[in-house]
């Protein structure tokens, strides 16, 4: 059965997949800049091995921003208790990557090659992870075979399996149990995730509910942000603050007018909205969105703060 599902991905699914992202590249500028990264990535990666000079190497994969923020800690973690490790991080969104490509805990930052066969061995030479650890839910089949292939103990973290998801249906469940069967250990965020994943009968892995490692990160950021005093303590004094993170487009068509009518029954409220993306073009955007209707100022020009509703980070 394995080689059937081998050969259905390999064969069927991905060649269709890399058609139907080419096509969307044309009209959708982040997944152009995803498969754009991705054209030198292994002549990069030749450029940049010599950063990784440990024998001891933790691979990290993450599909975006939000599913790295809950990486953070575990691998900040690592480095306090590992000085002779090197950590290698991963993205298959171009958001993730661009945002984080500076990040000073990892050795080497990359974008994870398109999943095929060939590319996942010529990736695992390069590399050569002693531990590999896939976050959330990013778990690409010919990485993980090849993983498997290779004896590379694998693991997910923060892992979540709804009730309804897709890949409990028949015959995607009997695929993703091929896929997961390769795992050291499932480390899922609630008991419930544990359940679902347990309901694949999966013989090898180890299935545990640790919690939401996201906490962690949100507590820590939360010190340094009050131990920096990002935003002067003036411009929240005496106001009920309205917090928005990592919003969409969609989400702000429906954040936005309930906001403006909760300012308008009460004036001491603020709001600190910050995007997903948070790029120049978001922030024009928004702040076309608002005009008329609230005042709007940017993080970077706080310093001329005049009593404005939202501040747009």
């Amino acid at each position: 059965m394995q080689s059937f599902w081998y050969f259905v991905y390999n064969f069927l699914f991905l060649p269709f997949f890399w058609l139907v992202m080419q096509f969307a590249a044309l009209f959708n500028q982040k997944i152009w800049r995803g498969i754009s990264g991705r054209r030198r990535l292994f002549h990069q990666l030749e450029q940049d091995i010599h950063k990784l000079k440990s024998l001891r190497r933790v691979w990290f994969h993450s599909s975006s921003m939000g599913e790295f923020e809950q990486a953070r800690p575990i691998i900040a973690a690592l480095r306090r208790r590992y000085k002779d490790i090197d950590v290698i991080v991963t993205f298959f969104s171009p958001s993730g990557y661009d945002h984080s490509k500076n990040y000073k805990l990892a050795n080497l930052i990359s974008y994870i090659p398109f999943d095929t066969a060939s590319n996942a061995k010529r990736f695992l030479d390069m590399i050569e992870p002693t531990v590999a650890v896939m976050v959330r839910y990013d778990v690409w089949p010919n990485h993980m075979w090849e993983l498997r292939n290779r004896n590379i103990p694998t693991f997910i973290a923060n892992a979540t399996l709804r009730k309804n998801s897709l890949r409990r249906i028949f015959p995607l469940s009997n695929f993703h149990r091929y896929v997961y069967n390769g795992l050291r250990s499932i480390l899922t965020v609630s008991e419930d995730d544990a359940e679902a994943f347990r309901s694949f009968r999966l013989p090898h892995p180890h299935i545990q509910s640790i919690g939401e490692t996201r906490y962690d990160q949100v507590s820590q950021r939360s010190e340094e942000a009050r131990a920096k005093h990002l935003i002067p303590p003036a411009v929240l004094k005496r106001k009920k603050v309205f917090v928005v993170g990592s919003s969409w487009e969609e989400d702000d068509e429906v954040i936005l007018p309930a906001f403006k009518a909760i300012a308008e029954e009460d004036t001491s409220t603020v709001m600190i909205l910050v995007p997903h993306e948070p790029t120049l073009e978001t922030l024009e955007r928004l702040e076309i969105s608002l005009n008329g209707t609230m005042r709007a100022i940017r993080f970077s020009e706080l310093n001329d703060f005049s009593n404005e509703n939202v501040i747009l980070v």
